[in-house]
């Protein structure tokens, strides 16, 4: 969201002048008119329209839609750069050459900063000016950048997550440049690698086989490379052991040279799966595993991620390491709404006094711009489902038919008209709305802010009316909108792929070329959030899967980084002289607790949450932080009640306490821009009514809520088809849901039925169908935890098995002593016995697995604490008939499926400790690959990934035995 701008705090004090651009209504020239369905948009440009920069600095290689609104957009829009944050990481390319650094915490109270620190220059040996700094190839979080002078040259590839910096270079060798004599900590002028301490920071150099060094002992150093080999990398270093500079050296020639992310979203389970694959060349030798930097959002409650000792700190909290090329992580999805159902304690003659004030509005959509149309669009599509609860159906219908004629208007382009149209501009690739505001138009600024709520109103009109919705009539400029903004189609070269949406971050930018010393930046994070649940709405209601597991994807992803990086539920990304529970900004260097206007302290905090619709039920993950962050705001006001927003603040409010929120409101508070009274009213009496959000039970559907208040559950689903479906929720409870409708239970009339969880599945420890003598608690992964386990108490789960065989059980458990054992059985049966290491703190989790044997069919298995003193967070069966191990004199090995497409091979040593243990390996007989495994706990472990059903993998250990090297025999599993 933008408002009246004023100059923000940088970490350089850099004023930078953020001009809104003026736009002329008249049109000089007659566009030419490209029809999408029954509407169009222009592609030329208006006469008096701001445009972006003709200029791209950018070379040939890059081609096809300009990536925007990214970490690195700077690099595109000005001759160098401005900062760019590759966490770890920060760069900032100048005339004199790339500035490279681990930026390093400082500030408080206004905002904290991890601004960009230069630590070394890389220059070349034959020039140290450059005529500009060009992007040559963006990945989805990579960027090549070229710095040339004449003919001479190098490329550095900027890695987001990675502590390398890539170079190639033409014409010259790579000049170091330091702002003070580093020293030297590994090697000399004639070694391959050096490493040195510069700023208190270590760093590794690595040259090709051959090379050598001038300048040691000054604060410039040359490597001249050896001949016909134009590579070198640098690694900034957790250390400067000798230990952890080899480690680094190891990886140091796997160049990266392609990045992806992919996601999966399984409905039956309601999890998003997303997958982050590094694509690397070998310079030297056969290595092909990196050493990645993960964000907490990424690591925290992975199971899948076994971390090495190497952390990083950085603005986003500490980073924690693996080597690979690849990892996945999985978030639950809870489901949204597009509006909550008629459950409130309101009065309904009251609450349609409130639509019909609305619907008497004189001029409910008379703005002319993308954002404030936008969020008019945004008021009236909440309105309408309200319209239709209370019975008023001319108001119902007159809402619908405003959105449809302001929508039509504003998709369908005509020669000479001023305002409400779409102009594509195919030099950048973007659909710019006419009338802008706030820089969509020549900054490419928040563009996923504004049309997200043309999108909503779109999908609100999609789940009334599926023909003004068909690609042949209007839906086809809805999703050149959703192109514009999140593009999913990788071969769709006309918009970039995923615009603002930062995969690797995990979260959006909103402004189109981060020309700020801190960064790009994201104010409102739910208007970002709004975009996505459109989506999801849209893809939904239009029956585009694609579609809708996009939205997913975007929805889920980013709000897994609110809660860390805007609101720290964890309490670990904010540092504490910060002073804050709360950023109202993030930027790639700072987090800051202001907003682009002076706004008052209900604004500050107002500015993300808003707008309210049934996809901001995620503001409720953690209700006691809802509380915190009101009880700041309250402070900050001077112990008063917000002055401004009171209907959007107390909206959120009543995701902590329904009956507060509705104490603090009343119909003489004047509405927010986007809101209603109708709508606020609405929304506190349902979760009044409700309860707040259970985000600890899920469904097989994507359009669905659970709400508890006490100990009863209310279950929400929207079915958009044209036929009834029955949708099962994670607890064993069926809703039966009938064509394009909305259905609520309490759960008194309709009973439970097939209460079995099918295979392979994770199971939540509190979803047991009995139980003796435990107790449920939170737990600092989310949601609870069974605890309180004692020798002799045990829970039971209904599973369905489809398959008779071999599976894998794994246990999330916690525990302060070392005699804990848990039975899995089934009747008198023991299936297995697993023991329960000591932890170290009844919630400091690590997962255990054992191998069972179970027969097809619903079966009832019990989990029973043969020695109790363990917590327990869940239960997981994987299908484990491709597992496998032994045993020899000097060590035990295992091979154990981890996922659908990735297994752990384990080495542990009986003969005490090994320094290090390779692991070789060779899948279907093809390249030798060879890696170093990590050491966890008293074993050797290493994760293959890529893998599917029937592939062969073959495997060889190289470890290290009293100071000597052994090479194991030859193993094969089949997975």
């Amino acid at each position: 969201m933008r408002k009246t701008r004023k100059k923000l705090l940088t970490a350089s004090c850099l004023t930078i002048s953020m001009l809104l651009s003026a736009f002329t209504n008249g049109v000089a020239v007659k566009a030419a008119t490209v029809s999408v369905g029954l509407g169009s948009y222009t592609d030329t440009a208006p006469s008096g329209l701001a445009l972006p920069p003709s200029t791209i600095y950018k070379t040939s290689n890059l081609t096809g839609a300009i990536p925007t609104t990214s970490w690195e957009s700077s690099v595109l829009w000005t001759q160098y750069s401005e900062p760019m944050f590759a966490h770890p990481l920060s760069y900032k390319a100048s005339s004199s050459g790339l500035e490279v650094g681990r930026p390093v915490g400082g500030g408080g109270g206004i905002a904290y900063f991890y601004g960009h620190t230069v630590d070394y220059k890389m220059q070349m040996s034959n020039t140290t000016t450059f005529a500009d700094a060009k992007a040559e190839k963006v990945t989805d979080w990579t960027t090549d950048i070229v710095m040339a002078n004449g003919a001479n040259n190098f490329k550095a590839t900027l890695v987001k997550g990675s502590p390398y910096t890539y170079y190639t270079f033409t014409g010259g060798n790579p000049r170091l440049v330091f702002n003070s004599t580093p020293t030297v900590f590994y090697g000399n002028s004639g070694t391959q690698y050096l490493g040195i301490t510069v700023n208190g920071k270590h760093y590794g150099l690595f040259a090709p086989a051959g090379a050598t060094w001038s300048g040691i002992g000054t604060s410039t150093i040359t490597c001249n490379l050896s001949a016909g080999k134009t590579y070198f990398s640098t690694a900034v270093l957790p250390d400067s052991s000798s230990a952890t500079f080899s480690y680094f050296q190891a990886r140091a020639y796997a160049f990266v040279t392609d990045t992806k992310v992919s996601w999966t979203f399984n409905e039956a389970a309601s999890v998003l799966t997303t997958t982050f694959t590094f694509t690397t060349t070998p310079k030297e030798g056969s290595n092909l595993d990196t050493i990645i930097a993960l964000y907490p959002h990424q690591w925290r409650n992975n199971t899948a991620i076994n971390p090495l000792t190497y952390t990083y700190p950085s603005i986003r909290g500490q980073m924690k390491t693996i080597s690979g090329r690849s990892f996945t992580t999985s978030y639950n999805y809870n489901g949204i709404l597009p509006n909550l159902p008629d459950n409130g304690t309101y009065n309904k003659a009251t609450l349609n006094s409130y639509v019909e004030e609305v619907k008497n509005e004189p001029n409910p959509l008379s703005a002319t711009d993308t954002y404030w149309n936008g969020k008019q669009l945004g008021k009236i599509a909440q309105i309408l489902p309200i319209a239709e609860q209370v019975g008023n159906t001319s108001a119902a219908t007159y809402f619908l038919n405003l959105l449809k004629s302001n929508l039509e208007n504003w998709f369908k382009y005509d020669a000479g008209e001023g305002s409400r149209y779409f102009y594509r501009n195919n030099q950048w690739g973007t659909l710019i709305g006419v009338e802008p505001s706030y820089g969509t138009n020549d900054q490419i600024n928040d563009h996923h802010f504004h049309y997200g709520y043309f999108i909503n109103a779109a999908a609100h009109i999609a789940l009334r009316d599926k023909t003004w919705a068909s690609s042949s009539n209007w839906g086809g400029m809805v999703n050149l909108l959703i192109k514009d903004i999140a593009n999913w189609d990788r071969n769709d070269t006309a918009y970039p792929f995923l615009r603002g949406f930062d995969p690797y971050e995990g979260h959006s930018w909103a402004s189109g070329h981060s020309l700020f010393a801190d960064g790009n930046n994201q104010e409102s994070s739910s208007e970002a959030i709004n975009a996505w649940q459109s989506i999801i709405l849209w893809g939904e209601a239009t029956g585009n899967k694609t579609i809708r597991d996009l939205g997913i994807y975007l929805y889920t992803t980013e709000v897994q980084a609110i809660n860390n990086y805007w609101f720290d539920i964890y309490n670990d990304i904010f540092d504490p002289s910060y002073g804050h529970e709360y950023a109202s900004m993030v930027w790639g260097g700072k987090y800051t607790h202001e907003i682009w206007w002076a706004g008052t302290a209900a604004e500050v905090h107002g500015i993300n949450f808003l707008p309210i619709t049934g996809g901001s039920l995620y503001l409720g993950t953690d209700p006691n932080y809802v509380k915190k962050n009101y009880d700041e705001l309250y402070r900050e006001m001077g112990n008063a009640e917000p002055d401004k927003w009171q209907d959007i603040i107390y909206s959120y409010l009543a995701l902590y306490d329904p009956a507060l929120a509705l104490s603090k409101w009343n119909g003489n508070i004047s509405p927010e821009a986007g809101e209603t009274k109708a709508h606020t009213y609405h929304w506190i009496h349902n979760l009044n009514g409700m309860g707040t959000p259970d985000f600890t039970v899920r469904a097989n559907t994507a359009l669905y809520a659970v709400f508890k208040k006490g100990t009863t559950k209310t279950y929400v689903a929207y079915n958009p088809t044209n036929t009834a479906k029955t949708v099962t929720f994670t607890d064993g409870y069926v809703l039966n849901v009938p064509a394009n409708s909305m259905a609520t239970s309490n759960g008194s009339s309709t009973p439970p039925v097939n209460n079995y969880t099918s295979i392979p599945a994770k199971i939540e420890a509190e979803d047991y169908s009995a139980m003796s003598g435990v107790q449920t608690e939170s737990c600092v992964e989310g949601g609870l935890n069974v605890g309180w386990i004692d020798t002799g108490d045990w829970m039971d789960y209904n599973i369905n098995v489809p398959t008779a065989g071999t599976y894998t059980v794994s246990y999330r458990v916690a525990s302060t002593s070392a005699v804990g054992s848990i039975q899995l059985r089934n009747g008198a049966a023991v299936l297995a016995t697993t023991a329960i290491p000591n932890t170290g703190n009844w919630q400091a989790w690590t997962t255990v697995t054992a191998t069972v044997n179970l027969t097809a069919g619903n079966q009832t298995l019990r989990l029973y604490a043969a020695s109790g003193g363990f917590n327990v967070n869940w239960i997981q069966f994987d299908a484990g008939s491709n597992n496998g191990g032994g045993q020899t004199g000097d060590f035990n090995y295992s091979f154990a499926k981890q996922s659908s497409s990735t297994a752990r091979i384990t080495f542990t040593p009986t003969y005490g400790t090994s320094s290090y243990v390779i692991l070789h390996y060779i899948v279907n007989n093809g390249t030798q690959l060879n890696v170093y495994m990590t050491s966890s706990g008293s074993s050797w472990i290493y994760d293959i990934t890529g893998l599917y059903s029937g592939a062969t993998v073959k495997y060889q250990f190289t470890y290290v035995k009293g100071g000597v090297q052994y090479d194991s025999a030859w193993y094969t599993n089949t997975f």
